[in-house]
């Protein structure tokens, strides 16, 4: 069983001093993530588990009785190791209880499908739970809504009017993990390390993660380690057996989560005393909500675009090459239960869906959309606007 304090005792006995002389911001989070799963294996290993489902609603008392037959069959046949034994048991498995399993499935399908004939959701249902609907390769849908533009030349401004990321000290990164909210019960991160372990060991992993930080933000990189994603379904609402009722969970890696949120804290903190954001969008702002967001207008941001946005908003030329780095060159791998794509596949356009960067990336996005039209107004909540 996890103990926080042993995990952090464990954890306290790594030396870092070695990752003072890696300068290749990918080469350094490397050592650092070797070394702290290592113990984190120890502790708290990943292991697989299986659950037993229940018993179909067409599985018979004979059915049941011959099942009980087969395991016995199989106990005798692992005692004595006798191929007769064997033989009796693959014919009992693949012959009898085949064939009445397979009987019996196809006559209560007919049923349900006869009970429901005026019901088509109902039909529907029973087709998708007994057929086999494993995917032979599990695909990404990635629609993309906006034409790749030429690169075009960036404006220069005074380097006091630029805003460019702050090295952090390590005060501040402990300050920004202890104000993550976690609960039990949420999605792990893809690496499948919660926030919950980061702050059981923060006083010792602070300081390496602070060094990692500042040195993505002086070599305007951010890590490729942090760039995959792991993309689940989960049910919004409804019947869980109705696609529509699901939406796509974008799980991204833990630190990588800390380090956006430090971003986020610059830049809003940039954007709000500058005044760089229109009056008129109340969208994905302090003290504002929304009930629904559509996710595509989020997904299909052509990131050639945005930097230019981000530009016009005066920030540094380093700073827009680390963003550069931060939306481009992102996988993601798609996830259905136990299932994972083999291969994960290139993210060409969008914000990172589940980063707390993605609302105040999208705001910049739309900022100029209010100056477009002439003799009107505009009123924008996220990408919802009213033209009047």
């Amino acid at each position: 069983m996890y103990e926080p304090k042993t995990f952090s005792d464990d954890i306290s006995k790594v030396s870092w001093n070695n990752l003072e002389n890696v300068t290749d911001i990918n080469a350094r989070l490397e050592e650092f993530n070797n070394a702290f799963f290592a113990v984190l294996e120890l502790h708290a290993p990943v292991k697989l588990m299986s659950f037993k489902h229940r018993t179909s609603s067409f599985i018979t008392p004979e059915i049941k009785d011959q099942m009980k037959v087969r395991d016995s069959l199989l106990r005798r046949a692992r005692k004595t190791r006798c191929q007769i034994d064997w033989a009796l048991y693959k014919e009992r498995t693949q012959t009898e209880i085949k064939r009445m399993i397979t009987e019996a499935e196809k006559l209560f399908v007919d049923n349900e499908i006869m009970q429901n004939k005026n019901n088509s959701h109902a039909i529907w249902k029973t087709i998708r739970r007994y057929t086999s609907n494993k995917p032979k390769e599990l695909k990404l849908a990635q629609e993309h809504h906006i034409p790749v533009i030429e690169h075009q030349a960036l404006k220069h401004y005074p380097e006091s009017e630029q805003f460019s990321l702050s090295q952090i000290t390590r005060e501040e990164l402990v300050a920004v993990v202890m104000n993550i909210c976690f609960q039990i019960n949420l999605l792990h991160s893809m690496d499948k390390v919660t926030t919950k372990v980061i702050k059981d060991c923060l006083l010792t992993v602070s300081k390496p993660l602070t060094e990692i930080i500042n040195l993505s933000f002086t070599s305007n990189i951010f890590p490729t380690a942090w760039k995959i994603a792991e993309v689940v379904p989960r049910v919004k609402d409804g019947d869980s057996e109705v696609a529509s009722n699901k939406r796509p969970i974008s799980l991204l890696v833990t630190n990588s989560k800390i380090c956006e949120r430090i971003v986020f804290s610059q830049l809003s903190n940039y954007l709000e005393e500058h005044n760089r954001l229109t009056s008129h969008q109340t969208g994905n702002k302090c003290k504002h909500s929304t009930e629904s967001v559509h996710f595509k207008a989020f997904d299909s941001i052509d990131h050639d675009r945005l930097l230019h946005k981000l530009q016009n908003c005066e920030i540094s030329s380093n700073t827009l090459e680390w963003f550069r780095s931060y939306l481009t060159g992102r996988m993601q791998a798609v996830r259905i239960g136990a299932e994972i794509s083999d291969l994960p596949l290139p993210i060409t356009k969008g914000v990172p869906q589940g980063s707390i960067l993605k609302p105040l990336l999208f705001n910049l996005f739309i900022n100029d959309l209010p100056c477009i039209p002439l003799n009107s107004e505009v009123e924008s909540y996220v990408d919802d606007s009213k033209l009047f």
